[in-house]
């Protein structure tokens, strides 16, 4: 995420800013890609817990939360074609553009596997937004930012963000996580 595009939300209780999304940093050597993930040639550190509330782990997977400004999101087709240099390059799932035109937020999700370190990519992954009783499914979209690497991908699209506090749940072959969430302001 751009840095001029960064909104402060409050996670579990701490001040989080878009920047704190570091997903998982780019090492040097191959590994097994996890079940639900395509293969990449380089391996990844995953965040440590000390990485703040915004990360969470589950028995497989260590899941990143991040959430700022709307964000640009383009293919790379379009992005070459409109010589643009910021926003989000999408790498794959389905694209709603009406969300866009009235989004007041981006939610992102980086996710690690664990056992290799890698950054999961071209996986299935469920975003849920939570609050009370219900829940609405969101369009997921694997995409990184366009000054990022390949191999720093991470989950989401832009959402019309609740006015009141929710949860966010994230679904990975079955692991699940939920990151409570309150707009600040």
């Amino acid at each position: 995420m751009r840095a001029s595009a960064t909104r402060t939300i409050v996670m579990s209780g701490i001040a989080i800013g878009a920047l704190a999304l570091s997903g998982c940093s780019t090492g040097g050597e191959d590994a097994a890609a996890p079940q639900g993930a395509s293969s990449t040639s380089a391996t990844t550190t995953c965040p440590t817990p000390e990485s703040g509330a915004n990360a969470q782990d589950t028995a497989s997977y260590r899941m990143v939360m991040s959430v700022g400004e709307p964000e640009t999101m383009v293919t790379q087709e379009e992005a070459d074609a409109q010589g643009l240099t910021e926003g989000e390059l999408i790498m794959g799932g389905g694209m709603d553009m009406g969300s866009q035109s009235n989004a007041t937020g981006h939610v992102e999700v980086a996710i690690c596997d664990l056992a290799t370190g890698r950054t999961v990519q071209g996986a299935d992954v469920m975003m849920e937004m939570v609050s009370g009783g219900s829940a609405s499914s969101m369009m997921v979209m694997e995409m990184r930012g366009m000054d990022e690497p390949a191999t720093e991908s991470h989950y989401g699209d832009n959402i019309v963000m609740p006015s009141t506090a929710y949860r966010m749940r994230v679904t990975l072959n079955g692991e699940t996580v939920e990151f409570p969430m309150t707009p600040a302001g």
